[in-house]
């Protein structure tokens, strides 16, 4: 990287494999610790949109929760009562 401190993806490791390159030291990654890390900087634009977003989704998968237990302690297992489901919840 010719001194310049920087992040990147790249044959790092030596062995033409993934790696990192940070503030010019190479640090070896597997395809396991790849696939997390892009996907938490390709989802994320900020903090505090990360934020925003992940409360609206903890408070939809509670909501889907409690109405997926009503509606199978009251209801048959039947498509009409999941397709009413999704449709209460919007």
């Amino acid at each position: 990287m010719g001194g310049r401190a920087g992040f990147g993806a790249c044959g790092a490791n030596g062995s033409g494999g993934p790696g990192f390159v940070a503030g010019g030291a190479a640090i070896p990654a597997s395809g396991s610790v790849l696939a997390p890390i892009t996907t938490l900087v390709i989802t994320q634009s900020s903090l505090g949109a990360a934020l925003a977003v992940s409360w609206q989704r903890f408070v939809g998968t509670a909501l889907g929760a409690v109405v997926g237990a009503i509606a199978a302690s009251y209801f048959e297992p039947h498509a009409l009562v999941f397709a009413c489901s999704v449709l209460f919840l919007g």
